[in-house]
């Protein structure tokens, strides 16, 4: 740590640590124009007139307590377009900085009636959609920002994160301390000393690198995947390359998949998908019934089925053979270590990044069990072996190759690591995954704040999975068990973001799999036929109207 210069009235900067892999990786897809941000929401029922100001004061103590305790917050890059990026900080940063003013906006019934688009889910999207100016900026603190919207009846807490400080169960954690001793139902409001009451001051929290370094011999096989056979010439490069998912390799009997635009070129959308108080339980029981035990492998099955109807939704080359094609689908999970950073879990709750990859593929066809899916992947997710090649995921950019005689063609590719990005942003098989699923659990929050719903994004990155779904429940803190008016309005939220225009210009597709993915959610928590064990893929779209004639 040292001072590297003074500017007048800003401060010395003052030098932290060298960014880790991940903690770079973020850096290298904010440079050639993807920004990795995360995007959280909550939706609140006003009770007064002055509710939107108790909770924007309230935020304001609990952002100033959070910038005092957990200086990463108070951080930018310094060096972003280098190979040696630091965490640097320059003096305190003001609450103002991170807390916008509050926000009201008017409804227009016109708009309201004709319109059933939720506020939240356009809230979202509008923090992840914005032009690329308006984003966080890598090179200047805070890398942070909370606002309190007031709509009509209702108040928005939205919180938009960047990835390169917080991964997505930290920014959770955060959103968690911002709501922390809220108390909207009291006449006082009296929740200043709540609100102020301090943490003990942390440090930065180390990188995850010890945790995710693979051996040589799995690096090798990866960097040869990446870098080697994707310069061979076509024909010898089909002798090497490993089988592709979908989108990258066709549906059987269906047209070649063609993306109409680059996703690096294309901007962002999301839908939001609310179910109502109990779905989690009802997912629960019926997941017992057929051995599946968390509810997680059933949202990644759905994923799945809601995959290979959008696959099967492509033009027909010859004759329709309905549902007889089988399809390679992959998805990516999210796996949380931060458990495993023993010696620093006190500092590593809030900031840092401390997440894997989890990878899974298999070719699905329309006579698949949906329970021996979800059990297969519940058995994988819960493995030993699987959870390191997680980690290894990451590690593997260790290996990545970062000459320091690399000459940037162009501002957005300093370093090789973005010139290795930023041609597989513009390849014609940029994504890494069908889907990418991340789960982030429970938001646990007072119930006595009001909160009625959480939800968050991360925007859709162009070299990841082409739909991006982002899980959460929401658990109210302090509520009597079984007491229907303490219970959320929805305890299980699913974000779907991807880029727009990529595989359908009118996005006909992407609200496939959405539409797909509400039903069958629907379907299942109403147990009934759903429940029995010999369900197939076929016969789950079959029960929810996707057939063949509608694809």
């Amino acid at each position: 740590m040292g001072s590297l210069q003074h500017l007048p009235g800003e401060g010395p900067i003052i030098l932290h640590r060298k960014l880790g892999l991940h903690e770079r990786y973020s850096v290298t897809r904010y440079n050639i124009g993807a920004p990795p941000i995360l995007a959280y929401g909550a939706r609140l029922t006003s009770r007064s007139s002055d509710t939107a100001q108790v909770v924007h004061a309230h935020i304001a103590r609990r952002v100033e307590v959070a910038l005092k305790s957990l200086p990463l917050l108070s951080c930018f890059v310094e060096g972003a377009k280098t190979r040696q990026p630091r965490f640097a900080s320059r003096g305190e940063i003001a609450v103002e900085d991170v807390l916008l003013p509050l926000r009201k906006e008017r409804i227009d019934a016109a708009v309201a009636t004709s319109s059933s688009r939720p506020t939240l889910e356009r809230l979202i999207e509008e923090a992840v959609d914005q032009p690329l100016q308006e984003l966080l900026d890598l090179t200047s603190a805070p890398l942070w920002r909370v606002q309190v919207i007031e709509e009509g009846p209702e108040i928005f807490v939205l919180l938009t994160v960047g990835h390169v400080i917080c991964d997505g169960r930290g920014a959770g954690n955060l959103l968690e301390l911002l709501f922390e001793g809220l108390d909207t139902t009291s006449d006082s409001h009296d929740s200043a000393a709540t609100a102020s009451s301090a943490i003990d001051r942390l440090t930065v929290p180390p990188s995850s690198d010890r945790l995710v370094i693979p051996s040589l011999r799995y690096a090798l096989g990866v960097a040869f995947q990446e870098l080697v056979v994707p310069r061979l010439p076509s024909g010898l490069g089909s002798w090497f390359q490993a089988s592709p998912a979908w989108p990258a390799a066709n549906a059987a009997g269906r047209t070649e998949e063609k993306l109409l635009i680059p996703p690096l070129k294309a901007s962002k959308r999301v839908k939001l998908l609310s179910f109502p108080h109990g779905t989690i339980a009802a997912l629960k029981a019926i997941g017992r019934t057929n051995g599946v035990m968390t509810v997680h492998p059933i949202l990644s099955t759905v994923c799945t089925v809601a995959t290979y109807a959008m696959a099967m939704s492509n033009k027909v080359s010859n004759i329709d053979d309905g549902y007889s094609s089988s399809v390679r689908i992959s998805s990516e999970t999210a796996i949380n270590i931060r458990g495993l950073m023993k010696d620093a879990r006190e500092h590593t709750e809030c900031t840092g990044n401390f997440a894997a990859a989890l990878h899974w593929e298999a070719e699905v066809a329309p006579n698949d069990n949906f329970w021996d899916m979800a059990r297969s992947y519940a058995a994988r997710v819960a493995s030993d072996s699987d959870r390191q090649k997680a980690r290894y995921a990451v590690g593997v950019l260790s290996y990545l190759p970062d000459p320091a005689t690399h000459v940037p063609p162009s501002e957005k590719i300093p370093t090789a690591w973005e010139s290795w990005l930023h041609d597989k942003a513009m390849s014609d098989r940029p994504h890494s995954a069908s889907f990418v699923l991340s789960n982030l659990g429970k938001i646990s929050i007072p119930v006595r704040a009001g909160v009625k719903e959480v939800a968050w994004n991360a925007r859709a990155q162009p070299t990841a999975g082409l739909m991006e779904v982002d899980v959460s429940g929401l658990e109210l803190q302090g509520g009597q068990q079984g007491d229907e008016a303490t219970a959320p309005a929805c305890d299980l939220s699913m974000c779907v973001g991807w880029s727009h225009g990529v595989l359908s210009e009118d996005d006909s597709r992407e609200y496939l799999f959405v539409d797909t993915m509400r039903r069958c959610i629907d379907l299942l928590a109403a147990t009934g036929a759903a429940s029995r064990q010999q369900l197939t893929v076929g016969d789950l779209l079959d029960s929810l109207g996707v057939g063949a004639g509608t694809l």
